[in-house]
């Protein structure tokens, strides 16, 4: 899980929110609020590793180029604030059976601010990511890519970044992109093309299987009039099927490829 630099920068489709010391504004990049030219914007940090299940103990490290800039974090998937810990030394995620989720805000006292980044580790020493499970049912198949996952995406045209899915019985999804990799870029969205706004309209099907890989599809939302479908393909489970990768190929586009880590909300 190596961070690759990619040449082109994001597209960012997201709406930005724009936090401020004293105070918190919304607004989109549509929006007719004029922000100084000479008042920066904080970088959102980013983090050493990507999310997603590791075999072995990990060292991560926060960091973010803005200067003069305090990062706050917090381990239990709560949002961060001045009041969280301030990041000081990198973050041992060590010990079997051991997941964290962890956010992370930038803060400066003369920036305009962004939300929280955030990600995902599951330390399991047993992992084995070339293991797959081929002796799923059609019917186990789709009962399994039901639920809750976080991990990261990778393409040709940004850095990989952090990503969460909830996939949910009844066909419908909701998808966004939850962390950045190269903090000189913007956020774009979980399926990089489209938004991450929920809709009725973002629907997903597993339609086949064949030797332990899945084949669907996916549509991509841009609006209630923009819609578009995508293949899901190369759908494969780690043995325990914990662990879930694909790829999205959207009309003649190099794909977008996935893997992802289940992970239990209340």
């Amino acid at each position: 899980m190596l961070l690759t630099s990619k040449i082109l920068r994001i597209v960012y489709f997201a709406t930005l929110t724009i936090t401020m010391a004293a105070g918190i504004n919304s607004c989109s990049e549509s929006s007719s609020t004029s922000v100084k030219a000479e008042t920066e914007t904080v970088k959102q940090p980013t983090f050493s590793h990507l999310a997603g299940r590791y075999n072995h103990d990990i060292e991560l490290t926060i960091s973010t180029s803005s200067k003069n800039t305090k990062i706050y974090y917090t381990l239990d998937g709560s949002d961060p604030s001045v009041n969280s810990t301030l990041y000081e030394d990198p973050i041992i995620i060590s010990g079997d059976s051991t997941q964290v989720r962890v956010k992370a805000w930038a803060y400066s006292s003369e920036m305009y601010l962004l939300g929280s980044v955030s990600s995902f580790y599951k330390i399991d020493y047993t992992y084995n990511d070339y293991d797959f499970n081929t002796d799923l049912s059609l019917e186990e198949f789709k009962d399994k890519f039901t639920g809750k996952w976080i991990g990261f995406t990778s393409n040709e045209w940004t850095s990989d970044y952090n990503v969460y899915f909830d996939f949910r019985d009844c066909g419908l999804y909701s998808a966004r992109s939850i962390s950045l990799c190269d903090s000189n870029e913007c956020m774009t969205s979980a399926l990089y093309w489209g938004t991450d706004a929920d809709s009725f309209n973002k629907t997903f099907e597993i339609e086949s299987i064949n030797c332990g890989i899945g084949y669907g599809n996916i549509i991509l939302y841009w609006s209630s009039e923009v819609v578009k479908e995508a293949t899901l393909n190369n759908i494969r489970f780690s043995k325990d099927c914990n662990n879930l990768s694909f790829s999205v190929n959207y009309e003649n586009s190099s794909p977008l490829n996935y893997v992802l880590t289940r992970i239990n909300e209340d």
